[in-house]
């Protein structure tokens, strides 16, 4: 055996290069995924505008009473002109946001894609022919379409997604709790459950995945060995048995699949249910603070509006 094919030996030299280069062309994308980082944030922090502005407004706008603002005196029908204009405002930075956000990340994730699947084909024809035939080309070809684009919708979106989501929670808390702690307790009283649940079941989640990708790349590499060789194919399935090679494979990666889909769905579901478990804690406590006089109108409102962005 040559030293090249030696898998004790190569791959573990590979491997670093490999991820050398992969890092090597996520940096020359990092300044376009800051910026969609930043739409993202904006998209999401928009929306807190208006119930932070209702805050103040609310109560006077109900009652139909004027305000001094910076010693200036606004009538009920200039607070409502205003509140109005702030509404639009929202809409159109949410709406400017929205189409960076989306132009930014088709952009980065296609020119990403590009130089990835380059990169992986020089690096797979460097590779010794024993590593192709250990791996399978099913694996290979799904690693050089599926991988590429999973990391593609990673770095173009859930990523500046995911950092855009945990600013914009600590900038909700805070509001949160500049407006009333008690209420706000109340609002992350059953996040610790949620993130328990998530936590555990998310395990699970991968594993399934991961089973689920490596059937995909077995259905690959059986439909490219057909493919490759029509005439016999087309000789052999007319045999029973090889017609029900190739339907099991996609019968179980259709029932693996289901399967994810279904736990997912119960995961995401659990989590919604928990999420809004503090809609009705809001509601009772919120009204009862209300009619004490702990809490204004506007704020009491402001809670209910942040709880929903």
């Amino acid at each position: 055996m040559k030293l090249d094919d030696n898998p004790a030996t190569k791959p573990k030299s590979r491997r670093p290069r490999a991820e050398e280069k992969v890092k090597s062309i996520l940096d020359n994308q990092i300044d376009i995924v800051h910026q969609i980082m930043v739409a993202a944030l904006v998209l999401r922090l928009s929306p807190v505008l208006v119930p932070v502005l209702l805050r103040f407004v609310l109560d006077p706008l109900l009652a139909h009473r004027s305000i001094d603002l910076l010693g200036i005196t606004l009538s009920p029908e200039r607070l409502l002109l205003i509140v109005t204009f702030a509404g639009l405002m929202v809409a159109v930075i949410r709406t400017m946001a929205n189409y960076r956000f989306m132009s930014l990340a088709g952009k980065c994730g296609h020119s990403l894609v590009a130089d990835l699947r380059q990169a992986m084909f020089e690096h797979i024809l460097r590779l010794p022919v024993s590593y192709v035939d250990r791996r399978g080309t099913g694996r290979i070809l799904l690693r050089f379409i599926g991988d590429s684009d999973a990391l593609r919708n990673w770095a173009s979106k859930t990523s500046p997604n995911f950092s855009a989501d945990r600013i914009l929670v600590l900038i909700l808390i805070g509001i949160m709790f500049s407006l009333d702690w008690k209420l706000a307790l109340i609002v992350l009283a059953p996040l610790p459950m949620l993130f328990l649940i998530i936590r555990k079941w998310s395990l699970k989640l991968r594993e399934m995945t991961k089973e689920a990708r490596g059937l995909q790349a077995k259905l690959t590499g059986f439909v490219e060995s057909r493919f490759s060789n029509i005439r016999e194919t087309k000789w052999l399935d007319s045999t029973k048995q090889n017609r029900h090679a190739g339907r099991t494979v996609m019968r179980e990666i259709a029932d693996r699949n289901t399967a994810r889909d279904q736990f997912a769905a119960k995961l995401d579901s659990i989590g919604q249910f928990i999420a809004f478990l503090a809609i009705p804690l809001v509601l009772v406590s919120g009204t009862w603070m209300v009619w004490s006089n702990e809490v204004t109108i506007g704020e009491y409102i402001a809670f209910f509006g942040l709880q929903h962005i």
